[in-house]
């Protein structure tokens, strides 16, 4: 990390500050949900699919396939669980799975002819994904310090 330089920390930066980070490794296994990147991104996708399930049922089959949503928030939520436990490979995922979803979902908004709303599902990405990059910051840096521990093990006596 690049101590010389302070990272900005606004609504539409990705990164964490020095702080920020350095809270979320030193107290990785004590935060609150709400307080990690890995726990606030959790709650994203279940706020998510929680709306996609709403949607679903209010709009019914004329706009949303049943299936389909239940299929996507299946998918959801099992990235959900991982992202959770921590896993860099769930975060990954859901950054292309929502990527990829708020691109079709573009495209057929366009195609229906509302393209005045493309502005509020780039809104969404970005606010959304701005949390799968901090917590996928958070854990590429552990994965950076387990490396190095790896490398210089340290050695202790207890005689």
């Amino acid at each position: 990390m690049n101590q010389n330089k302070p990272r900005k920390n606004n609504l539409l930066s990705f990164n964490i500050d020095e702080a920020e980070l350095k809270n979320q490794i030193l107290n990785y296994s004590t935060l609150k949900i709400n307080k990690s990147y890995k726990g606030i991104s959790t709650l994203v996708i279940l706020a998510i699919s929680l709306i996609s399930v709403f949607a679903t049922f209010y709009f019914g089959e004329d706009v949303v396939s049943i299936k389909g949503a239940c299929f996507g928030i299946a998918i959801y939520l099992f990235i959900a669980l991982f992202i959770y436990k921590g896993r860099r490979w769930a975060i990954i995922l859901a950054m292309i799975f929502w990527t990829l979803d708020k691109a079709v979902y573009t495209y057929q908004i366009v195609q229906a002819g509302f393209s005045s709303n493309v502005i509020v599902v780039l809104f969404l990405w970005i606010a959304v994904m701005r949390f799968f990059w901090r917590a996928l910051e958070v854990e590429n840096y552990r994965k950076e310090l387990a490396n190095l521990a790896k490398e210089n093990p340290v050695n202790i006596d207890n005689s």
